[in-house]
């Protein structure tokens, strides 16, 4: 498991992070927040990244927060590049 990003969080008092598995095995993961004085612990799942708030506030549990994934080659958010003609 990786810790690729921690970050201060853009909106709110806190710290983000992103712990990905990189084993390609499920796994019971912990995380150690000596900063915050707190840690995390949670199921991943092979190549799963999850995202972590951590708020300022020692009284506010860690936070998995539910960010949802594009899967690529399903669908693209980029529309082509003759769609602006068609907007009336």
């Amino acid at each position: 498991m990786v810790v690729p990003v921690v970050k201060r969080a853009e909106m709110g008092s806190g710290t983000v992070l992103r712990v990905w598995e990189v084993s390609g095995r499920r796994r019971r993961a912990q995380v150690t927040l000596p900063f915050h004085d707190r840690s995390w612990v949670g199921d991943l799942g092979p190549h799963q990244v999850r995202t972590l708030f951590v708020s300022d506030d020692p009284g506010i549990p860690v936070q998995d927060l539910d960010i949802p994934e594009l899967e690529l080659g399903v669908h693209s958010p980029v529309p082509s590049p003759d769609a602006a003609s068609r907007i009336p």
